[in-house]
């Protein structure tokens, strides 16, 4: 299945800088005259000097610049959520952008809408519409290792990059998001990550001013395309995407607990549903509703894929004395 990526460009208007293929580049400066100033313009900037750049940098606005993927033929695209932001004032958003096609011609879209925690938006073309495009589905079961590749603009209009990668981990951005190595930057962000036999099994997501791999460090994150699917049909509808459910109980434990079988309790919140159940620090959990629990990550993941407000029986080991405790999570505000 041919896959087709689109380059994104919502250009601010008023800016002096030239754009040329998606990087913004500033005018030309003339050259210097002597050997002295050429010295003075090659000279290391000192400590304070990278320390204020680094600053700088790391408030400069988003750029407005991505990759996207035409998803049918009815002229629907997906990209990067902070395509539909205005780069000078990230909570407006824009109604249209401009889009250039794979065959270099520029089109307009609109912003149908976004989703702020899958960093997905919905755009579509106005006027004329794409013959096909790329139907998102569940994408296979990849185990870590796999090969993986993002591709994205290199120029707007112009070809394509691929930067590959592997599936380093799974169950990320709570089961939304699988992390890879491939490389993710402004250029390649919102567009389609593809696995070794050519099929789109994410998007290319979570690429934000203040996070570490913001420089490329070999952490990205791509967004499941079968959660695009599922994102992509709520923004269709006219509906806010929801996030996915956030479990309560209000206990820490403790994650270096490497001599016990279960879940010991380091900290118990106050007023929160362990409080008021009567779990205190010190319980060791040794089974959620019936199920064993053999570890602090077993318990973790038992509380992840727990109902809300529904009661569950824990056994505990209270001093050395097993005891029944039944708590109520809630959904996290």
């Amino acid at each position: 299945m041919a896959t087709v990526t689109v380059p994104l460009h919502c250009a601010a208007r008023g800016s002096t800088d030239v754009l040329i293929g998606g990087i913004t580049q500033a005018p030309a400066k003339s050259l210097p005259a002597t050997r002295a100033q050429q010295a003075e313009q090659l000279a290391l900037p000192t400590p304070v000097e990278r320390e204020a750049a680094r600053a700088a940098e790391s408030q400069r606005p988003l750029p407005v610049l991505a990759s996207g993927l035409i998803i049918d033929g009815e002229g629907f695209i997906i990209t990067c959520a902070a395509i539909a932001s205005d780069p000078k004032n990230a909570k407006k958003r824009v109604k249209t952008v401009s889009v250039w096609l794979p065959d270099g011609k520029r089109a307009e879209a609109d912003v149908i809408g976004a989703s702020a925690y899958h960093d997905l938006c919905l755009l579509r073309l106005k006027g004329a519409r794409p013959a096909s495009g790329v139907t998102l589905s569940a994408p296979p079961a990849l185990t870590p290792g796999a090969a993986l590749a993002v591709l994205g603009r290199s120029q707007a209009p112009g070809g394509l990059t691929l930067n590959a990668g592997v599936l380093s981990a799974r169950d990320r951005y709570r089961d939304t998001c699988w992390q890879t190595s491939a490389l993710i930057n402004w250029g390649n962000l919102g567009g389609p990550c593809i696995d070794r036999s050519g099929r789109v099994v994410g998007i290319a997501v979570h690429l934000g001013a203040q996070t570490p791999w913001r420089n490329n460090c070999g952490v990205g994150f791509v967004l499941r395309s079968d959660v695009a699917a599922t994102v992509v049909a709520e923004l269709k509808a006219g509906r806010k995407p929801k996030a996915p459910t956030r479990i309560y109980l209000g206990v820490q434990f403790d994650a270096g607990a490497l001599d016990i079988a279960g879940a010991r309790i380091v900290r118990v919140a106050k007023d929160s549903p362990a409080a008021q159940a009567g779990l205190k620090a010190g319980d060791i959990i040794t089974a959620w509703g019936g199920t064993p629990i053999t570890s602090t990550l077993a318990a973790a993941k038992a509380l992840d894929e727990a109902t809300p407000d529904q009661p569950v029986a824990l056994a505990i080991q209270r001093a050395g004395k097993p005891l029944t405790i039944t708590v109520t999570p809630v959904e996290h505000e």
